[in-house]
């Protein structure tokens, strides 16, 4: 590294990251007047801002600095070959020390974050975020479509360990109302959303049908969802039959209607895991066994046999499960490919047929109810999704930044999700979700203000054709036509992610601190094709890897 062009020091330490070498590496700036500095070593992922901190605290702008990742790129890839891994670690760093003598200083710009939380849904998630956020001192406006909070809590009874839901959703409900912090806005409607992280405007049409503009520093979707009405097996049709949701409500309100039931019959994943509804909602299983043990508790002589493709009882629900087998409720395997139920209705009474794997013999069951678990519907959310431009999966549900990483963002910064708006789910999930959205838009909410990262696209309004290639090809929205009739690119609302780069067919638009004149050196930067080792040039071998 030393010998390379324009390299006035070169040093090796063990530990780069460590405090006591931060210091050394302010001083080394000092001393030898840099205003260039490239770190060979860990992955930048997780190093580059504290190198970046470094070099502000020695008095050189951030962007001045590029890292060649040679422990994800090299040691880790080739931990078995170290002289290939050692020969790739010059040339990223090569090409590193001729990336940032390309680099020109950034300019972050400065922005003020509003402290108000706009929660879109009034359920389970949707007031528990606005509880979490009130409790921590952030004004709220809950948004609910629906005339009364609850959401699709209202319809439960009990949990699966037995706790009334209603007097959990009641004293929540209270709570709300009760919290001077937090404004509830039901019967509104989401109509219009603009803005940019820590400033957000938000138009909401209110019940009495006048438009209301909220401003906001981040945004909770909390939407919920639905029980689904698939049309099988006589559902809507049939008097006998039920979904989980509708038998638990008569179990709790009228258990009397229960008496004349003798048997009862219960088909998991009714409409659910086929080409409609090719998700597990998961906690269709633990509201069936909850609804077995129910009834066998109600009436201990009445026949109850759970139909199932697949008894998903994860964590503590294998208990009940256990405790519905002693109860005597019978578990019945199927599958609707090979094995499916034929259901038919005769004099009152409702049979369902199957072969029984365990007895090796068809069987047929005569009940007095068919109870079916539907599964979830997400809400509809179209217009919502289309407003906030955020992604939702092909059955309707939100989709996260990243599902280990980010597991309660959207890709779009200050935007959170929480509840069966992102996926079905228990209580208690739905409740850590929707504090976890909370907490991750508190980074936000706390800070009086926020600094923008430089790299953002610009355009040169000078050679724009206004072909609307940027616009239509962002996946944010953020390019406009402005009144010079130009496109013109907001640096609040610019990812940085480059698309418009790409696509620009005048190759007017700039990612700054990745310019073409930046990735031109490090591509000259490479060596030259005989220079790179013989045993090197297979497909899927260093040379091929590279970059």
């Amino acid at each position: 590294a030393r010998d390379l062009p324009g390299v006035v020091f070169a040093d090796h330490q063990l530990y780069a990251c460590s405090q006591d070498n931060q210091d050394k590496l302010r001083e080394i700036i000092k001393e030898h007047r840099l205003n260039r500095v490239v770190i060979s070593s860990c992955s930048p992922r997780t190093h580059e801002p504290l190198f970046q901190e470094t070099l502000q605290q020695a008095g050189l702008n951030k962007y001045l600095f590029d890292m060649a990742n040679i422990r994800d790129q090299c040691s880790w890839v080739h931990r078995t070959d170290k002289g290939r891994a050692t020969r790739k670690a010059m040339r990223l760093t090569r090409m590193a020390v001729a990336n940032v003598t390309q680099t020109v200083p950034l300019k972050e710009s400065e922005i003020s974050i509003r402290s108000e939380l706009l929660v879109i849904g009034g359920g389970l998630a949707g007031m528990t975020a606005a509880k979490e956020a009130a409790r921590q001192g952030f004004p709220v406006v809950l948004v609910e479509q629906e005339a009364e909070l609850g959401g699709h809590l209202r319809n439960l009874r009990r949990t699966v360990d037995g706790q009334d839901v209603q007097a959990f959703l009641n004293e929540l409900r209270n709570e709300v109302l009760a919290e001077p912090l937090i404004e509830v806005l039901t019967g509104a409607v989401v109509v219009g959303h603009s803005g940019y992280l820590g400033n957000y405007s938000t138009e909401v049409m209110t019940s009495a049908g006048t438009a209301r503009t909220l401003e906001h520093g981040a945004v909770v979707v909390a939407t919920g969802g639905r029980e689904a009405r698939p049309e099988v097996f006589g559902l809507g049709s049939e008097p006998k039959v039920l979904t989980q949701t509708e038998l638990e409500r008569r179990i709790e309100d009228e258990p009397g209607s229960l008496k004349a039931v003798q048997a009862a019959v219960m088909i998991l994943c009714a409409g659910s895991r086929d080409g409609e509804r090719p998700y597990c909602s998961r906690v269709c299983c633990a509201q069936a066994i909850k609804n077995a043990i129910a009834l066998k508790t109600l009436r201990p002589n009445l026949r109850v046999d759970i139909l199932y493709r697949d008894i998903r009882s994860y964590g503590l629900i294998e208990l009940k499960y256990m405790e519905a087998r002693k109860r005597g409720v019978n578990f019945i395997r199927y599958d609707p490919e090979t094995n499916p139920i034929d259901v038919s209705f005769e004099n009152g009474k409702v049979a369902a047929m199957l072969d029984d794997t365990s007895l090796q013999r068809r069987v047929r069951l005569d009940a007095d109810l068919l109870v079916l678990s539907v599964g979830a519907d997400a809400a509809e959310t179209e217009e919502l999704a289309t407003q906030l431009k955020t992604p939702r999966n092909a059955s309707g549900f939100f989709i996260e930044a990243h599902a280990k990483l980010r597991p309660v963002d959207f890709a779009t910064e200050g935007l959170y999700l929480a509840g069966l708006a992102h996926y079905p789910k228990s209580i208690p999930e739905t409740i850590s979700q929707a504090k976890a959205a909370v907490g991750r838009a508190a980074t936000i909410l706390a800070k009086e203000s926020l600094r923008l990262s430089g790299i953002v696209s610009y355009v040169n309004p000078e050679h724009c054709a206004v072909c609307l290639t940027c616009v239509r090809a962002c996946p944010y929205g953020v390019p406009f036509i402005n009144q010079d009739h130009t496109a013109e690119i907001n640096p609040a609302l610019c990812h940085g992610c480059g698309i418009c780069v790409a696509e620009c067919p005048a190759q007017t638009i700039v990612l700054r601190h990745y310019t073409q004149g930046q990735l031109l050196a490090k591509i000259e930067a490479l060596p030259d094709e005989d220079e790179i080792p013989q045993a090197a040039q297979g497909p899927y071998e260093e040379a091929g890897s590279s970059l």
